[in-house]
């Protein structure tokens, strides 16, 4: 693996201090080429190093980092944000498969996310990652409308509406679509169920989590009826929330 030219954005100097010193210690293949403090020397950086990564908070004296990215006609860099963001926004970093850090930093966060990038080598991949992440937030106090999921050759951006079931394939998750289209995820099952927003979406079974909005009948047998054909096995763990729903839409 070739080294990883490296600009930092970070205003907060204790941060900047311990990001550049766990990145010397810990992460031999990135080479740092310069430490900003704004979006404004940010952007100079980025454009005077062409560089492969780029590590950026999100909240910086001049305005929020996701303006930076307006100034590039094309996104030729990887970014992992840095944030103590709220719990919304941390969410929607990960619904939009964006790499982040929680402040405070750590070194295993820190090395799992160096590795991530190393292993993405499609760079149009963040792209549209970005766009689905802009929209997320974007969208605070409201539920996301997509989701980013990564498949074996590449990722697809997912309209919410659109999600039928989502069903457990051993260590993977199907999702099976509007339209008789399944699309086949690497993270299991429990990862979107922390993900999902849980007004529209219910766990019904260990293998199921339902779009509610796409319920169609339900029999005595536990078996749930969804639309175009599909159908998702209820559990008894999950028998009380899915009947106490749909009893109160009566």
């Amino acid at each position: 693996m070739s080294i990883l030219k490296t600009v930092i954005v970070e205003d907060e100097i204790p941060s900047q201090e311990v990001l550049v010193n766990y990145l010397n210690q810990y992460c031999k293949d990135v080479e740092i080429v310069a430490v900003t403090k704004s979006l404004k020397t940010g952007i100079t950086a980025i454009k005077q190093y062409k560089p492969d990564l780029v590590f950026l908070d999100v909240r910086l004296p001049d305005g929020l980092s996701f303006e930076l990215f307006k100034e590039f006609k094309e996104i030729d860099f990887k970014t992992i944000f840095i944030t103590a963001y709220s719990e919304y926004a941390v969410k929607a970093f990960r619904i939009s498969a964006i790499d982040y850090l929680l402040k405070p930093l750590k070194i295993d966060d820190l090395i799992d996310a160096i590795n991530k990038v190393k292993n993405e080598i499609l760079q149009q991949f963040d792209i549209g990652r970005l766009e689905v992440l802009f929209k997320n937030i974007n969208n605070q106090g409201t539920s996301f409308e997509q989701l980013v999921v990564h498949e074996n050759s590449g990722f697809r951006v997912i309209e919410l509406k659109e999600i039928i079931l989502c069903k457990a394939d051993g260590y993977c998750t199907a999702f099976h679509l509007v339209g008789e289209q399944k699309v086949v995820s690497s993270k299991i099952l429990k990862y979107y169920e922390e993900l999902l927003p849980t007004a529209t979406f219910i766990r019904v079974h260990n293998s199921f989590i339902i779009n509610i909005k796409h319920v169609r009948t339900f029999n005595t047998d536990g078996l749930i009826g969804l639309s175009e054909g599909n159908n998702a096995a209820l559990g008894n763990t999950f028998k009380k929330r899915f009947i106490e729903y749909f009893n109160k839409l009566k």
